[in-house]
């Protein structure tokens, strides 16, 4: 709602134009999601994802950046010394991608037709490319908020357009209409993805804990828990709307971050057996990986309460 109020701005006061263009989108992803089907959506997020990646790499490329900065931030990466950075800097691990989504790669490989252990290799490139161009984004992204001014007082559609503003006042008209361009298949594609996949895993949950019978992804959308979730999605969110856009933003994304370290943890108990994955089990460098992410969480938590 955020962004399309910034891209196409409807005349209504408060935050009026945040709802309602809000409420248009979660509607046209609902309907996407329930009768598009998944070669539709793996279409759309394709475009969406394309759009926000070379609209945010462009950007943050064409700003003054402080590369030798950036450089230094990449090697040894740290937490700046002011109040709630490290709220935010959790924040940020979800807001990128590191949310309870990380499951729904697992249906959309069925969805996609990838089942057979010989598509392993595939999948590994295709989640190594995913996570590249994750990266290359979220860094982007904070060498773009490195270099504009705050605002004070404003958030949610309002600083989205302030900072689209300050780009086009140093870059010209069109840097800061790809950036709200990108802004909005940014989040348009997380909104579609959720809508798309989420009611799949609670749908395939539910009726694992039931005993009941296992079944396709495709099968798992038209189940009418699947629907239900979905609607619920769309519609209890907005109750939520009259509240700070930073702060519904930070919330959601250190919520959904806390799911790393319970993903390492259940991956470093199945994963790795020998009796249950043979050899397809999690070697050395994998088991490195998922120490390191429950090393990380565990300092986080403890930097947070000392």
């Amino acid at each position: 709602g955020s962004a399309t109020q910034a891209l196409v701005p409807l005349p209504l006061e408060g935050s009026g134009g945040r709802v309602v263009w809000g409420g248009l989108c979660s509607i046209v992803a609902v309907v996407l999601a329930w009768r598009g089907g998944y070669r539709l959506f793996e279409k759309i997020m394709a475009v969406c994802i394309g759009v926000m990646t070379l609209a945010v790499i462009t950007t943050a490329v064409l700003v003054d950046v402080d590369w030798s900065a950036t450089a230094v931030g990449l090697v040894t990466p740290s937490i700046p010394d002011v109040e709630g950075a490290l709220g935010w800097t959790t924040a940020l691990l979800g807001g990128v991608g590191g949310t309870v989504t990380l499951l729904c790669y697992g249906y959309w490989i069925r969805q996609r037709g990838r089942t057979a252990i010989d598509m392993l290799k595939t999948c590994r490139i295709d989640l190594a490319a995913g996570y590249l161009v994750t990266a290359l984004f979220g860094v982007a992204m904070v060498c773009i908020a490195s270099v504009l001014e705050p605002v004070d007082g404003q958030a949610g559609a309002a600083l989205i357009t302030a900072l689209a503003g300050q780009l086009e006042a140093g870059l010209g008209t069109w840097a800061g209409l790809v950036f709200l361009i990108g802004a909005w298949a940014a989040l348009f594609s997380s909104v579609l993805g959720v809508w798309q996949s989420v009611p799949i895993i609670m749908a395939d949950c539910v009726r694992a804990g039931q005993g009941k019978q296992a079944l396709g992804a495709d099968a798992l959308e038209r189940t009418p828990l699947a629907r239900g979730v979905m609607i619920a999605l769309a519609t209890v969110p907005l109750l939520h709307v009259a509240q700070p856009f930073d702060q519904v933003q930070q919330v959601y994304a250190v919520i959904g971050a806390l799911f790393l370290p319970l993903l390492a943890l259940v991956l470093l108990a199945i994963t790795t057996r020998r009796g249950w994955m043979g050899v397809h089990r999690t070697g050395t460098l994998g088991m490195t990986g998922l120490v390191a992410v429950l090393a990380l969480f565990g300092w986080l938590a403890v930097s947070k309460w000392t």
